[in-house]
């Protein structure tokens, strides 16, 4: 599995329109649109569920759009002595391809953080650029390489700003027990400071605590040094490829591999106060 291996650093600034202090994050990816197991029903219940509630809501793409191509395929390619012609059909395709897919997501668009790039994807013989990095410039956003260090600063109608770290990559496969899925997110804890980790790619979908760190945090009201709890999510981002269906092959079949967790997770970035710190960001999520 190759990605491009481009890390970024990126920041966004989002002005919370409404007076409940939430925002909602949704990261999706592995949708693999084109497959033959591409979970079409899932996928359109996604999108009409989100054209309704845009308000204060926020995408992130985490890679695998299409289905064309792969790594190897890429590499057996670039191997291959192809005609000019052939070369411009297979480009026509995916060009097609992604702009098909554009038209389904483009009601994201100015409400998309960026987009991870993943390891299925076409790399262009016109110009070098990625399906993915194509699909970045139609949605007018960002193009986050593989794996991306992201903060968000919320600025509320008091005039408030507040930040949340998120720490997102397209990611690595698992083991086949359940804990496995979120042992490399943590692994990504061990060398990055975040409040949020993401990673697609393995198909699983979930949001748990990580484990919890004591932070200094200086009280202005007190005037003094204490500590504070802060926790970590670790998130699997999901999919919408099928690995089971009646009568067609998988490598997820071939490899005894659990079935996919279809569709996406939501998080959601609320506004709250203590007595001893003042404001801070709660971060709480679900399937």
């Amino acid at each position: 599995m190759r990605t491009c291996g481009m890390f970024t650093a990126h920041h966004l600034n989002i002005d919370v329109t409404s007076n409940n202090n939430t925002v909602n994050l949704i990261p999706f990816g592995d949708v693999h649109y084109g497959s033959e197991l591409f979970a079409k029903d899932v996928w359109e219940e996604f999108l009409s569920k989100h054209r309704k509630r845009m308000n204060n809501t926020y995408f992130l793409g985490m890679g695998d759009y299409i289905d064309f191509a792969s790594s190897s395929e890429r590499r057996n390619f670039r191997n291959s002595e192809l005609h000019d012609s052939t070369e411009e059909l297979l480009d026509s395709v995916a060009y097609n391809m992604i702009h098909e897919f554009y038209t389904q997501i483009k009601f994201m668009k100015k409400h998309t953080i960026g987009l991870i790039g993943g390891n299925h994807f076409w790399q262009f013989n016109s110009n070098n650029m990625s399906s993915d990095e194509r699909l970045s410039q139609l949605m007018e956003t960002k193009y986050l390489g593989s794996t991306s260090a992201i903060r968000l600063f919320l600025t509320y109608g008091d005039g408030m700003t507040l930040s949340v770290d998120i720490f997102a990559s397209h990611g690595k496969g698992s083991g086949k027990l359940p804990g496995s899925a979120y042992n490399s997110v943590e692994d990504m804890s061990r060398y990055c400071v975040a409040d949020i980790f993401l990673m697609g790619h393995d198909h699983s979908r979930g949001v748990i605590p990580g484990r919890t760190r004591l932070e200094p945090r200086f009280c202005e009201e007190t005037q003094t040094m204490d500590i504070i709890e802060r926790t970590p999510y670790l998130c699997r981002t999901g999919s919408f490829l099928k690995g089971y269906e009646t009568g067609k092959r998988s490598y997820v079949v071939d490899g005894h591999y659990p079935p996919s967790s279809l569709g996406s997770i939501k998080l959601r970035l609320e506004r709250v106060k203590s007595k001893k710190f003042g404001y801070h960001i709660k971060i709480s999520g679900e399937c």
